[in-house]
């Protein structure tokens, strides 16, 4: 395992893909999901995405569930297979 993989997601300002998580968590589940918080990532000990204050709502629909977060584990055996297999954290 290379260093990089160690320290990266620390490194790396996740932010900045908010509109790309935004956009593909939409298409998704079909209805308008928003971040509004902070982005976080980290690789060990179980690879996790931690998105910060998320609204989601239907299209058009002024009511939204929000969240103060939101955290995604993903199986690393199965990202190395290129199988998605994410589970709640």
């Amino acid at each position: 395992m290379h260093r990089v993989d160690l320290v990266g997601p620390h490194f790396v300002d996740w932010s900045r893909y908010r509109a790309e998580f935004e956009t593909q968590a939409s298409r998704m589940t079909g209805l308008t999901v928003l971040v509004n918080g902070s982005v976080e990532a980290r690789l060990l000990p179980t690879p996790t995405l931690t998105f910060g204050r998320i609204e989601i709502a239907r299209r058009g629909d002024s009511r939204a569930l929000r969240a103060r977060s939101v955290s995604l584990e993903f199986s690393l055996t199965a990202m190395m297979r290129g199988a998605e297999n994410m589970r709640k954290a």
